[in-house]
């Protein structure tokens, strides 16, 4: 197999849960990929990981992806023990779970932890490169207020982009917060979802079924949800 070649150029903590690590392509030194897609980083002799790009397609000179911090195993450990300037080895991108410019119909994103990731590189694309002006909503599920990261740059979207709504769902949420609560699940039922909607769906395997039967039961067609599981 045939490897393309990154170096490891930045990290940043968001908080204790998510990690993002940037890297600066060296073989090839660009790389054009769409919203959605995943690069699979070879983390051993014998293991593979596919993550998928978190940053926006506007930027093909290198990529970001989005670490759970709170998982354990080899892969978390490869990353967590990478040395800046390091060289790390990859196949892609890959992966049909991109936005159908073709549809006119308002878009529902909905992810759970860090499975926001190519949820977020689709609204960077949408909003920031081609300036689409149709209504997007995102859902992004969350165990608590400690999770949730880049909240300026969610308010300069939502400033900037009036089509754009964001709903993050706190599952431990406190008291005093306003917004939606309990599982991702819960905020759905609670706002007016148009069965008409392109829906896409990034969370883990079981959370995924109980979406897409509740997108099933309201109405909306199996050809209009688009599922991928990050677990």
């Amino acid at each position: 197999m045939t490897y393309l070649q990154a170096t490891f150029e930045d990290k940043l903590e968001l908080n204790s849960s998510f990690t993002k690590y940037s890297f600066e392509l060296k073989n090839p030194h660009y790389l054009p990929f769409k919203a959605g897609q995943f690069v699979k980083i070879k983390i051993s002799d014998n293991l593979e990981q596919e993550y998928f790009i978190f940053s926006s397609p506007d930027i093909d000179h290198g990529f970001e992806i989005l670490i759970d911090q709170t998982v354990t195993g080899l892969s978390v450990d490869f990353f967590t023990n990478l040395s800046f300037g390091s060289v790390i080895d990859f196949t892609g991108p890959s992966g049909d779970f991109v936005i159908d410019y073709d549809s006119d119909a308002e878009l529902i994103l909905i992810g759970t932890g860090v499975g926001v990731s190519p949820l977020y590189s689709m609204v960077q694309e949408l909003l920031q490169v081609k300036r689409i002006e149709k209504k997007i909503t995102l859902f992004w599920g969350l165990d608590n207020l400690d999770q949730l990261f880049m909240t300026e740059d969610w308010q300069d979207l939502i400033e900037s982009f009036p089509n754009f709504s964001f709903h993050p769902v706190m599952a431990n949420a406190l008291p005093e917060w306003s917004l939606c609560r309990g599982n991702v699940l819960d905020c759905l039922n609670v706002h007016e979802i148009n069965a008409d909607s392109d829906f896409y769906i990034c969370t883990d395997n079981e959370t995924g079924e109980k979406i897409k039967n509740l997108c099933l039961t309201n109405g909306v067609k199996e050809d209009q949800l688009r599922i991928i599981n990050y677990t």
